[in-house]
């Protein structure tokens, strides 16, 4: 049996007064921006930034965005923090920020709560949509850093009426959609660690473009909203972090153009370290849609990706972070690195469970020499150690079933 065999929810009590916090401004977080620059954000009524103090002496935040009626009524401040900087508070309150390489990493993605048309979820109902316990626990395990590998905001259309379990949430490209989504049930984690944003599909243009570039993009707020952003990278230690942006990476169909325009990027990253690559939609994953006849039927993702680098990777890739499918997923292949994990757990309603052996299966180029599959909600923790980093799933309360990570794939342990 999988070691990553389905970890049951553990029910417990989550009173809905984070819902109340809602209109607890100021906000503040640190995001890490290409060359690994760290910057505080704030989201603010005032019509002014607040202060903040930088090793003990003020440091000016200047204005990213204006507020924006109705959508985007708040101030929203940023500052790049210079690299002496060793303690930076905001009325009293320490901010995250990363003094060391880091040695524990939270990894999860695919976090809102979905709200689209008749497919909805039950927002108000904390087992139903486990984001806020999630960050509570991942900020009780005293993270160094956080990666959420994309898809923030679900809210797409109005909940349907008279339906009691989304009653009330805003919906659409708005800071009240955005606060209610991620910001709201992040808030533990935000405080916790610096975080690194990366973009996905429900961060396009069409859908939430505005929440994302005035929010979480960690580079200055462009005049358009584009879905074409160049990837950037972020040095950890031994390693380096490549943020890639697959907004416009087809799930079906392989565009010339599309692939073109992700084989340039990748061409272009030059690390003389080992890489861990971050992107939303995963280059190789397996999902299905259901079942007929007793059989799951699969469907690969992703043909944009697989075929842009169809020539080759780049030297040094170790490891592809995703999300996009509502699993956890891990594959190692016979053609060697890198492997592919998918982390898309983190709050959406899930998909349905693979029964299918993935062993052996061929996709794209690629042959599966291993793989593991885990169903329910929650989110992995990378902790590096002497004999190298442990790569462990973990559900809604933090309880763990412990997979090592080596060069060679991914073995798993029992739990002590």
């Amino acid at each position: 049996m999988s070691c990553l065999r389905r970890i049951l929810l553990i029910s417990g009590v989550l009173h809905l007064s984070y819902v109340s916090s809602l209109a607890a401004l100021p906000l503040a977080w640190t995001v890490l921006g290409p060359g690994g620059q760290a910057i505080v954000r704030v989201v603010s009524t005032a019509t002014a930034c607040p202060a903040l103090q930088m090793n003990a002496e003020p440091f000016p935040l200047h204005v990213r965005a204006y507020p924006a009626r109705p959508d985007f009524p708040v101030l929203i401040c940023e500052a790049a923090l210079p690299p002496d900087a060793v303690s930076v508070t905001m009325d009293g309150r320490q901010l995250p920020l990363l003094a060391r390489a880091p040695e524990k990493i939270v990894v999860l993605g695919d976090t809102g709560c979905r709200m689209k048309n008749t497919l909805v979820q039950a927002c108000n109902d904390p087992h139903a949509w486990p984001f806020a316990r999630i960050a509570r626990s991942a900020a009780a395990w005293q993270p160094d850093l956080v990666l959420h590998v994309g898809d923030y905001f679900y809210r797409d259309s109005p909940c349907p009426t008279g339906n009691t379990a989304c009653a009330g949430n805003p919906w659409g490209d708005t800071w009240a959609a955005a606060q209610a989504d991620f910001f709201a049930p992040a808030e533990p984690l935000l405080s916790a660690a610096p975080w690194i944003f990366v973009r996905g599909n429900h961060e396009e243009c069409q859908r939430t473009g505005n929440a994302w570039f005035r929010l979480l993009d960690p580079r200055p707020l462009p005049q358009e909203c584009t879905d074409q952003t160049e990837p950037y990278i972020v040095p950890i230690g031994e390693r380096t972090l490549f943020v890639l942006d697959t907004t416009t990476a087809h799930d079906l169909r392989a565009a010339p153009e599309t692939v073109a325009h992700f084989a340039t990027q990748l061409a272009a990253l030059a690390e003389n370290r080992p890489v861990w690559l971050l992107s939303h939609k995963p280059f190789w994953a397996f999902g299905t849609r259901g079942q007929a006849q007793g059989r799951d039927m699969l469907f690969r993702a992703n043909p944009t990706l697989q075929a842009a680098v169809r020539q080759g990777w780049p030297d040094g890739i170790e490891l592809v972070l995703s999300g996009h499918l509502h699993t956890t997923e891990f594959l190692a292949f016979a053609q060697g690195e890198p492997h592919q994990f998918v982390v898309g757990n983190g709050g959406a309603l899930l998909d349905p469970p693979l029964a299918t052996e993935l062993v052996g299966l061929d996709i794209a180029d690629r042959t599966v020499s291993q793989a593991e599959t885990l169903t329910g909600f929650g989110y992995v923790t990378l902790e590096r150690r002497k004999e190298g980093w442990t790569i462990t799933p973990r559900d809604t309360a933090g309880l763990p079933r412990p997979c090592r990570f080596r060069s060679t794939g991914m073995s798993c342990v029992p739990q002590d």
